[in-house]
């Protein structure tokens, strides 16, 4: 029977509720067990495909077309496992379901309510995922107090009762501050938050405490006492900027074994030897004083989360050619002097931003070209780039999320990097038929499976390379980019 241990989020949100289950998930396969997720979503669109990238981040997309929140990108990332559409559920798509079933009168006539009606979709929703797993890690986006999330919180209280206590875990994180006038932490916000937990009904097993200090042995001794917790189930969790450190950080704090003996479940040795030698690499390379600097062009460039995959390829693919990278935001739609080119290693173009951003992308384009400046064009923006930044009539609407199979043509460098075939993640929207490159100066290198064009390549240069799918979707630690580790190398090779 599969195990589930489910998160929830308290004191305020952007904790890092899915940082910390993915690393346990992470621990877990470590030690050999098999591990899927879901994450709960309490906003009410279908799916993340129309959210505001400005205000929410990157919409993900995973290998079967969803459209999702980035924090999906960090699960396959920190996993090493593809997501599909089950494991990301909005309340849009719960309550969707339920209207649905009872237009159909699966309900038999009954009045439908949030419980049991939303409930049980909730269980179903989370149950449906453990068939394939021996444990199933569940996170409730929000915060415990929040309107949106008590249907959920309903259900995995009942999923307890359902499935049996030595089935099921829940682990709180929550925020330890430490208060600088009187310098100590202060625990009473956590407290509270549990106990808002409490009369829900959920008693937690683990909480995990954000802070920017180490916690000391008055801050654990509280929280175990009045939060009716075990003293090593209070688990620190310190603030790092390398999230691929956190795992490393709870297995020293023992979070993954005090949750197996928690759930029943045999606490082996893990094998972590890869993900040490990872992130050894980046605190060595975070002491070089070269770096590559590359120009990030797009809409929103300088909104970190806007191309959250992307800066984390680059740091992948920095790891690889023993490079640290400096990414250098620019937004198109501000302009752009071409002077400014001369400060860059290389540039990647990521999107353009309506007619204005076609004509600074035309002019960015010739001066990369003539100054022979490595450019990787991405998705949308490898489109105008087949056309120096004028759209062409030839350019059709149609939608490509997911994965599909590339071949690459012999003798192009993306067949060299590929081999003759290789999945790649899509998000694009438009289609560009192969035919235009009967009349364009430029190698065709990749054709897609249903025959539309997938990447080009320009000869002469040092690099200059447009792919109509998403590299940095697939990019995991010592698993890096093919092309973005090689549009790096070419910045190295000036």
């Amino acid at each position: 029977m599969s195990k589930y241990v489910f998160f929830t989020g308290g004191v305020v949100s952007g904790l890092g509720k899915g940082i910390t289950a993915m690393s346990l998930g992470k621990l877990m396969k470590a030690r050999g067990y098999r591990v899927d997720v879901v994450k709960f979503n309490p906003y009410f669109n279908i799916d993340a495909g129309n959210l505001c990238a400005k205000s929410y981040g990157e919409t993900f997309v995973t290998s079967d077309g969803h459209s999702c929140d980035l924090v999906i990108g960090h699960y396959e990332r920190i996993l090493d496992e593809n997501i599909t559409a089950r494991g990301d559920i909005t309340s849009g798509e719960i309550y969707n379901l339920v209207i649905e079933k009872e237009r159909q009168n699966f309900y038999d006539g009954q009045t439908v309510q949030v419980v049991p009606h939303i409930t049980d979709e909730i269980k179903r929703c989370i149950l449906r995922v453990g068939e394939n797993a021996d444990i199933v890690l569940v996170e409730l986006g929000g915060t415990v107090g929040d309107i949106e999330t008590q249907p959920y919180m309903e259900a995995i209280r009942q999923l307890k009762a359902n499935l049996g206590k030595t089935n099921v875990a829940y682990i709180h994180v929550s925020l330890v501050p430490y208060i600088d006038v009187s310098g100590e932490q202060k625990t009473k916000p956590t407290q509270h938050s549990v106990k808002e937990l409490q009369n829900l009904g959920i008693q937690p097993d683990v909480i995990v405490c954000r802070s920017d200090y180490p916690l000391d042995a008055s801050t654990r001794g509280k929280l175990s006492l009045f939060c009716n917790v075990d003293r090593d189930c209070v688990i620190e969790s310190m603030v790092t900027p390398n999230i691929y450190e956190i795992p490393l950080m709870l297995e020293e704090e023992g979070f993954c074994g005090v949750v197996l003996r928690k759930l029943r479940m045999e606490d082996r040795a893990p094998d972590l030897g890869a993900l040490t030698s990872f992130c050894e690499s980046i605190k060595r390379l975070e002491g070089e004083s070269s770096c590559l600097r590359i120009g990030l062009i797009g809409k929103n460039a300088d909104k970190a989360d806007v191309n959250m995959s992307l800066r984390h390829a680059l740091l992948i693919s920095g790891v690889e050619v023993c490079k640290r990278v400096e990414v250098v935001p620019f937004n198109m739609d501000g302009g752009f002097d071409g002077g400014e080119l001369a400060a860059l290693h290389g540039i990647i173009i990521t999107a353009e931003t309506g007619a204005a951003g076609r004509v600074v992308l035309k002019a960015l384009i010739t001066t990369a070209e003539q100054n022979d400046i490595p450019t990787l064009l991405l998705s949308d923006a490898a489109y105008l780039g087949l056309f120096a930044g004028e759209k062409s009539t030839f350019l059709t609407d149609k939608h490509k999320y997911g994965q599909y199979a590339v071949d690459f043509v012999k003798g192009s460098l993306l067949h060299k990097l590929y081999g003759e075939s290789a999945g790649q993640r899509f998000k694009s929207k438009m289609y560009v038929p192969k035919e235009i490159f009967d009349r364009l100066p430029i190698r065709l290198s990749g054709i897609c499976e249903d025959g539309s064009v997938a990447a080009y390549e320009k000869d002469g240069h040092r690099f200059f390379v447009g792919v109509f799918f998403r590299p940095e979707f697939l990019a995991r630690p010592n698993s890096p980019s093919p092309v973005i580790s090689a549009f790096l190398k070419s910045c190295i090779n000036e």
